[in-house]
C-alpha cells in the first residue's frame, strides 16, 4: 500500500471513530481485522468481523477499540461519503 494511501486510509478512520464518540482521539496508529466469535453454545453461536483500531489519544497515551464490521463494510462506508 503506497505511503499516502495508508495515511488517507487512517485519517478516515479518525472520522470513523469521531462518529462512533471516540473524541479523545487525535491519530489512529492501526486497523486490524479480526474474526470474533459470539454465543455459548453449539446451535447459537455466531461469527462476525471486527477491525481492531489502535490510536493516540489527546494526551498521548495509546487505547485499542473494537469496531464492529468488516474492513470492506467500513471500506464502502467511506467511499459512500
Amino acid at each position: 500500500m503506497r505511503v499516502e494511501t495508508r495515511e488517507a486510509f487512517l485519517y478516515d478512520m479518525l472520522g470513523v471513530l469521531g462518529q462512533l464518540g471516540y473524541d479523545d482521539a487525535e491519530e489512529v496508529v492501526s486497523v486490524d481485522e479480526r474474526t470474533k466469535f459470539e454465543g455459548g453454545c453449539n446451535t447459537c453461536s455466531y461469527e462476525l468481523q471486527v477491525l481492531d483500531v489502535q490510536y493516540r489519544m489527546v494526551d498521548g497515551d495509546v487505547r485499542t477499540v473494537v469496531v464492529e464490521g468488516s474492513l470492506s463494510e467500513v471500506l464502502g462506508s467511506l467511499l459512500r461519503v
